[in-house]
């Protein structure tokens, strides 16, 4: 399984949609509603899952997209 589609996973999980509904594209808080205690525990999950150290803030913020989620991932992972 891709990072993207373990991620993608995750995201349908945590915000009850169907994974159709999901595109890199999807925006957190415009399209999912997602609060900053979603973020952070979404955030958490995901460092967790692929092992990652804590997100820095400047790299969170930059987050908004399930894509942005999924490069921030893939780019940390690889190092």
């Amino acid at each position: 399984m891709s990072v993207q589609e373990r991620i993608m996973e995750m995201v349908a999980d945590r915000f009850n949609k169907e994974l159709e509904e999901l595109t890199p594209a999807t925006e957190f808080v415009a399209d999912l509603s997602a609060d900053s205690l979603d973020q952070v525990e979404l955030t958490i999950d995901i460092e967790d899952e692929f092992g990652l150290p804590e997100t820095p803030e400047d790299a969170l913020a930059k987050i908004l997209t399930i894509g942005d989620l999924v490069d921030y991932v893939e780019s940390t992972v690889e190092h």
